[in-house]
């Protein structure tokens, strides 16, 4: 095919044609920029609501903690009693388990009257005060002190005493009558038993 447009009006066309296409190209470039910028619009509007949302979730969970915070400070405070009882718990001394260890060592026929337990009678002499049936029960209470080594250190008698005995029908007392021996036995508690 021959040309036979004359050189001006083939440039103008071909100048239209670049014309038309940068028009397209400049119609596409805007299309873009208005989707992008309802993008960031869209986006801030989002931010701007979830962070309106976040405020307010603060400000209600700084009502709430405001509203547990004697709870949460009774809870440090209850901690703090709990620490303090599970130290004194670790230095307790079960004195009811020392006098089952005591039990455990007395004779048959021997009952001990009196038995003074504290913090300060652990490691120094103590006089306990029993009642036997007979002589061989009190000499056999000194022995079994005196061999329970891990118990007791320093046995020695204070004093043995019989006791008179009397009718129930007067009055007197039946442990004189079924332990008329009374034993006053000086002992020392071991502090490393418990």
């Amino acid at each position: 095919m021959i040309n036979l447009l004359p050189d001006n009006n083939r440039k103008e066309i071909h100048a239209g044609y670049a014309n038309y296409i940068l028009i397209r190209y400049i119609f596409m470039v805007f299309i873009a920029i208005i989707v992008l910028a309802s993008i960031i619009v869209m986006a801030y509007v989002v931010q701007l609501s979830m962070h309106a949302s976040a405020e307010e979730r603060v400000a209600s969970a700084e009502k709430d903690a405001a509203r547990f915070s004697s709870t949460v400070s009774e809870s440090e405070k209850f901690k703090s009693n709990l620490a303090t009882a599970k130290q004194i718990l670790d230095k307790e001394v079960k004195y009811s388990k020392l006098i089952l260890m005591i039990a455990e060592v007395l004779p048959k026929g021997v009952y001990i009257d009196s038995l003074t337990l504290d913090s300060k009678s652990l490691g120094t002499p103590i006089t306990l005060s029993a009642h036997t049936k007979t002589m061989k029960d009190a000499v056999n209470l000194k022995s079994r002190f005196e061999n329970n080594k891990k118990l007791f250190s320093d046995v020695h008698f204070q004093s043995i005493t019989p006791q008179e005995t009397s009718d129930n029908n007067s009055g007197g007392s039946t442990s004189a009558n079924t332990h008329p021996i009374q034993v006053l036995i000086n002992v020392t508690i071991n502090k490393g038993v418990m």
